[in-house]
């Protein structure tokens, strides 16, 4: 019975055409197998999405259409260059495998490029603004990210999105984002204790600013980003063993942040001295993680008419 069936789905891979396994390992029952053909419509929605993460390239080049797709990081990645339509791609790194872009095709459609680690793998950025050059948003999600990668992405003049979460690397210079004239939106989720804030000030075009602040001048360069829209603070004490100290809010804050609609902040005290009168005109939402925020400041701000939302923690 077993050969029977062997027979029966060897007969339908070589009738089908190219085929790959989701799956590394091979099960062992028939309900077990998934299989799936690179030449199935049923594989891509209407929006030409992949939404099953991809292990292994065999074929993928067949797949004119698509345009996103997420896949295990693999050897070589010349089946990109077939993909003519793709536009994001989410690249995961397993232990065997780390990522060269110099060593990638050139991808002209990509518009979106995210990397995720567990093992903050060290990233070669180099060639990225040749071999990608349509790119608007780049993400690295524990990562081995240098401040040789900052100048690399420096170059990709049309990135309008970077996000770093989480890596265990201390970046130093900011200071090559500051060339880049279509930047808007910067995300700093991590621990940086040793890097220098002031270069976000001269970034005149930000509308979007994630970062974490472990002083009172770097609080103070958060105050004079008048293009900002949107603004997440974290204090040192939101990260773990990084102190436990929540610093206080200048009462005067948010008096240049004249174009803030949206404010968040983690592990800080808001004093009684906020002139919440003068808070700008735009705010529409406030919201406070771990922070120590007394009943007078929530009643004020809630009676101004913007949206308050206070949290115990993350």
């Amino acid at each position: 019975m077993k050969k029977i069936i062997l027979i029966c789905i060897i007969a339908v891979i070589s009738c089908t055409g190219v085929w790959f396994f989701k799956d590394k390992t091979l099960l062992r029952t028939l309900s077990g197998w998934k299989l799936y053909s690179t030449d199935c419509r049923e594989l891509l929605d209407d929006n030409g999405e992949l939404d099953t993460r991809i292990y292994s390239s065999f074929g993928l080049g067949r797949m004119k259409k698509l345009t996103r797709l997420e896949v295990e990081s693999q050897d070589k990645y010349d089946f990109l260059e077939k993909l003519k339509n793709l536009e994001v791609l989410n690249v995961n790194i397993n232990e065997d495998h780390t990522i060269d872009i110099s060593k990638f095709p050139e991808v002209r459609s990509l518009k979106e490029l995210v990397i995720f680690d567990c093992d903050f793998t060290e990233i070669c950025t180099e060639d990225i603004s040749d071999k990608m050059p349509e790119l608007e948003s780049l993400s690295f999600y524990s990562c081995h990210i240098t401040d040789d990668n900052i100048r690399d992405i420096s170059k990709c003049n049309k990135i309008k999105r970077i996000q770093i979460y989480g890596t265990d690397e201390k970046l130093y210079d900011l200071y090559p984002l500051t060339k880049m004239d279509n930047l808007e939106e910067l995300y700093l989720e991590a621990y940086f204790p040793d890097f220098d804030l002031s270069p976000i000030a001269e970034m005149s075009k930000l509308k979007v600013l994630e970062c974490a602040v472990y002083n009172d001048e770097d609080l103070k360069i958060t105050t004079h980003l008048s293009s900002v829209q949107k603004l997440i603070i974290y204090s040192n004490s939101f990260f773990p063993n990084c102190g436990d100290d929540k610093p206080e809010l200048p009462e005067n804050y948010f008096d240049e942040l004249e174009s803030l609609e949206e404010f968040s902040a983690y592990s800080f005290t808001i004093g009684d001295k906020i002139d919440i009168s003068s808070l700008p005109s735009n705010l529409k939402e406030m919201t406070f993680i771990d922070c120590n925020i007394s009943e007078n400041v929530k009643n004020k701000i809630a009676e101004s008419g913007i949206r308050i939302k206070v949290k115990d923690s993350a």
